[in-house]
């Protein structure tokens, strides 16, 4: 239902300007507890690593089992993959994972399926999977900031985020399945080893195509970062030949006389925000109206991270 205006200036902005301003005055006056919550997370470091990763698998993983018992999974796209894993396993039909879209990493799901044939496979490798980010982006931040505390911290931040726990238990997507391997790439990064990243990478460029820009993005990182301009360029290479090679052979011969690259499921980076570079360059008062005139609520999420912004910087 429509909401008024008042509404959203108290939820996105009185809000979280309130525990903004709480948080500021609990970190000036009392500091020795903030000391001493870090000073227990370092100690207990590792034990609650492994409690919160196991609880937040199990968790998801009864939640999401539970949700496909009780009738409440979909065809798009729990059901596709269902069908398309069933028919690589059984018949062989390897076609499957290039119908529309580049997404051969299903047929390692096969074998699987060979053993137990069910949807709940799919949702117990898509918990362990996102499940396995948390793990990754654990060792990263502590290679970081070398801080079992901070890690923690960023570990439940990323376990409890809304955007991870939705799509945990929004059918199946193989898309998700990026993060840890994006994490895996930053940590070896970091650690200087050139042959694990690439060959952290290499399930990346078979996830799916609309994701191989991303991949092109991890290769310009690692150019910047760590200038391996070797490295960087071949990944480069390889994901934008991938997604040609998608466009003009492999998705052709499963689209209708309607369908061309322009109406694909991944025709421009932008189209999706219903924009391009044109209009953000030469008319950026329709993306200044798009933002804030068409829907109140824009407003309050501009003003929230403003107030982050400022506070965090009295605060720390």
């Amino acid at each position: 239902m429509d909401k008024s205006v008042t509404f959203y200036l108290v939820v996105f902005v009185f809000i979280p300007f309130l525990l903004a301003l709480v948080t500021f005055i609990v970190c000036g006056q009392k500091r020795n507890y903030f000391d001493y919550l870090f000073d227990t997370l370092e100690k207990k470091g590792w034990i609650l690593f492994i409690t919160i990763t196991l609880g937040y698998f199990l968790i998801f993983e009864l939640l999401s089992i539970l949700r496909y018992l009780s009738l409440h999974t979909t065809l798009l796209d729990l059901g596709l993959y269902d069908n398309k894993v069933f028919r690589i396993a059984r018949f062989g039909e390897l076609s499957c994972s290039i119908d529309g879209h580049l997404r051969a990493t299903i047929i390692l799901f096969a074998p699987l399926y060979l053993i137990v044939s069910s949807p709940i496979v799919l949702l117990t490798i898509q918990t362990f999977m996102l499940t396995l980010g948390g793990v990754l982006l654990f060792y990263y931040s502590q290679l970081i900031l070398n801080s079992k505390a901070a890690s923690i911290i960023i570990l439940l931040a990323y376990f409890l985020y809304p955007s991870l726990e939705f799509n945990n238990l929004f059918d199946f997507h193989t898309d998700h399945m990026i993060i840890p391997i994006f994490f895996a790439a930053f940590y070896f990064i970091e650690q200087e080893k050139k042959r694990s990243f690439l060959l952290s990478l290499l399930p990346g460029l078979f996830l799916k195509e609309p994701l191989l820009p991303s991949l092109v993005g991890m290769g310009v990182y690692a150019i910047v970062r760590k200038r391996w301009w070797w490295e960087g360029c071949s990944v480069i290479l390889a994901s934008l030949l991938l997604l040609y090679i998608q466009w003009n052979f492999l998705a052709p011969p499963f689209w209708d006389e309607t369908h061309t690259v322009t109406t694909a499921a991944f025709p421009t980076p932008f189209s999706h925000l219903q924009v391009s570079p044109y209009l953000i360059i030469f008319k950026p008062w329709l993306i200044l109206k798009e933002l804030f005139l068409t829907d109140p609520a824009k407003i309050g999420y501009v003003v929230v991270i403003a107030e982050t912004k400022l506070l965090s910087e009295e605060i720390f």
